[in-house]
């Protein structure tokens, strides 16, 4: 089981298209900074939760950014809860 923690947006990096070919369903993905963008678009919603149902996005990223997701489906969590899921993940990797 694996974290992913991206942070960059999907409109100007290739590191999404990477990190969606390297998930597994047992993985989670933690969308962080500018990577809270993706949450604004259903097709990228659609993609993340195809790949694993475990997505989150950090709550205080997507009200700096006014960015509300498109799909209940993405958990927002805060700091505590995002060093409690670094913590439920054998490893995290940033992205």
């Amino acid at each position: 089981m694996i974290l992913h923690k991206l942070s960059h947006s999907p409109y100007s990096q290739k590191n999404f298209v990477s990190l969606l070919t390297r998930i597994t369903d047992k993985d989670g993905i933690l969308l962080t900074q500018d990577a809270t963008y993706a949450l604004s678009s259903t097709e990228y919603c659609q993609l993340l939760l195809k790949q694993t149902v475990n997505v989150y996005a950090l709550e205080p990223d997507t009200i700096a950014r006014g960015i509300q997701p498109v799909m209940s489906e993405i958990q927002l969590v805060d700091y505590a809860e995002f060093v409690t899921l670094a913590l439920k993940y054998n490893n995290v990797i940033s992205w």
